[in-house]
Protein backbone atom coordinates (compact mmCIF):
# COMPACT_ATOMS: atom_id res chain seq x y z
CA UNK A 1 0.00 0.00 0.00
CA UNK A 2 1.45 3.53 -0.36
CA UNK A 3 0.25 4.38 2.85
CA UNK A 4 3.20 5.96 5.21
CA UNK A 5 2.84 3.03 7.79
CA UNK A 6 2.75 -0.26 5.60
CA UNK A 7 6.21 -1.58 7.02
CA UNK A 8 4.64 -0.99 10.55
CA UNK A 9 1.37 -2.86 9.59
CA UNK A 10 3.82 -5.70 7.85
CA UNK A 11 5.43 -5.46 11.42
CA UNK A 12 2.77 -6.15 13.43
CA UNK A 13 1.43 -8.93 11.19
CA UNK A 14 4.70 -11.14 11.42
CA UNK A 15 4.76 -10.28 14.62
CA UNK A 16 1.15 -11.89 15.20
CA UNK A 17 2.24 -15.74 16.77
CA UNK A 18 -1.15 -16.91 16.44
CA UNK A 19 -1.04 -16.21 12.85
CA UNK A 20 2.05 -18.43 12.03
CA UNK A 21 0.93 -21.63 13.28
CA UNK A 22 -2.57 -21.67 11.43
CA UNK A 23 -4.79 -21.05 8.73
CA UNK A 24 -6.05 -17.88 10.61
CA UNK A 25 -7.35 -15.25 7.56
CA UNK A 26 -6.44 -11.23 7.94
CA UNK A 27 -9.04 -9.34 6.51
CA UNK A 28 -7.84 -5.90 5.33
CA UNK A 29 -10.75 -3.55 5.78
CA UNK A 30 -9.65 -0.09 7.09
CA UNK A 31 -9.13 2.59 4.60
CA UNK A 32 -9.63 2.81 0.80
CA UNK A 33 -10.20 0.21 -1.74
CA UNK A 34 -6.75 0.53 -3.14
CA UNK A 35 -4.46 0.12 -0.31
CA UNK A 36 -6.15 -2.81 1.36
CA UNK A 37 -6.28 -4.31 -2.06
CA UNK A 38 -2.84 -4.02 -2.01
CA UNK A 39 -2.01 -4.56 1.58
CA UNK A 40 -3.77 -7.96 1.16
CA UNK A 41 -1.85 -9.08 -2.23
CA UNK A 42 1.49 -8.00 -0.63
CA UNK A 43 0.04 -10.81 2.28
CA UNK A 44 -0.47 -12.88 -0.01
CA UNK A 45 3.26 -12.97 -1.72
CA UNK A 46 4.08 -13.33 2.10
CA UNK A 47 1.95 -16.80 2.58
CA UNK A 48 -0.84 -14.98 4.49
CA UNK A 49 -4.54 -15.87 3.73
CA UNK A 50 -5.18 -12.48 3.18
CA UNK A 51 -8.57 -10.72 1.45
CA UNK A 52 -9.66 -7.13 1.37
CA UNK A 53 -13.31 -7.75 1.09
CA UNK A 54 -15.78 -5.83 -0.91
CA UNK A 55 -18.91 -4.15 0.85
CA UNK A 56 -21.75 -6.86 1.30
CA UNK A 57 -19.19 -9.78 0.60
CA UNK A 58 -19.84 -12.55 3.44
CA UNK A 59 -16.78 -14.88 4.69
CA UNK A 60 -17.68 -17.34 7.39
CA UNK A 61 -15.25 -17.28 10.12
Amino acid sequence: SSHSDNIHLHNYIENLNFLKDSNKDVFCVHGDSKSTTTLASELVQKKYNSVAPETGEVYRV
